[in-house]
């Protein structure tokens, strides 16, 4: 089936504000949103996020990717599509927790987005850790993935800038510390707008 619209991800730590940029690009643009993992996935996640190893939990979110992808495919033929995170967010997490490095999940990685649609264009949401942090204590609602350790911030920037040194043409980086949403949203459209016109 060939792919009719482009396909987007956004990735980033908990607190930089991916949900308030999808929210205005969705204002802004005829785009629909998947979730990874998507709703069939729900029942489990907190069991797993809770009690659940590193291999499982990097294993859950890995194949939750793989099981959203046959929808994101269809959808892909009337409108384009954005991932709120997707397969890259998978490894990511894992590394950072077993402290792996790139070269050490190299292999896996080439293997797994072989066999799925990766996107055109994906867009890294990053923040300065003391504003992260402060966006995060000032929810309501916190998650238990919500690690606002200055290590693990450090730890994430290292991460993603290893999978955008394999692939920079296919990565966009929003640096959302100081800006405001219009301005990351405006930025962000730019590129879409520039990914649909290749």
């Amino acid at each position: 089936m060939k792919q009719a619209n482009p396909f987007y991800a956004m990735e980033g730590d908990n607190g930089v504000g991916k949900g308030s940029v999808i929210e205005g690009i969705q204002g802004s643009l005829d785009i629909v949103i998947v979730a990874s993992p998507g709703p069939d996935y729900q029942l489990g996640r907190e069991q797993i996020n809770i009690k659940g190893t590193h291999i499982s939990k990097f294993l859950y979110y890995l194949s939750s990717n793989y099981h959203i992808e046959p929808d994101v495919k269809k959808l892909l033929q009337k409108s384009p599509v954005m991932a709120d995170r997707f397969l890259v967010s998978s490894f990511v997490d894992y590394m950072i927790n077993e402290k792996l490095d790139f070269k050490d999940i190299e292999y896996l990685y080439a293997w797994a987005s072989e066999r799925i649609i990766m996107p055109d264009m994906t867009f890294w949401l990053k923040c300065e850790h003391e504003e992260r942090v402060r966006r995060v204590l000032s929810r309501d609602i916190r998650s238990v993935n919500d690690n606002i350790s200055k290590d693990y911030s450090e730890a994430t920037d290292r991460m993603y800038n290893s999978f955008i040194a394999r692939e920079p043409d296919k990565w966009s980086i929003v640096d959302t510390t100081n800006q405001s949403i219009d301005e990351e949203v405006a930025q962000i459209l730019e590129v879409m707008q520039d990914v649909n016109s290749r």
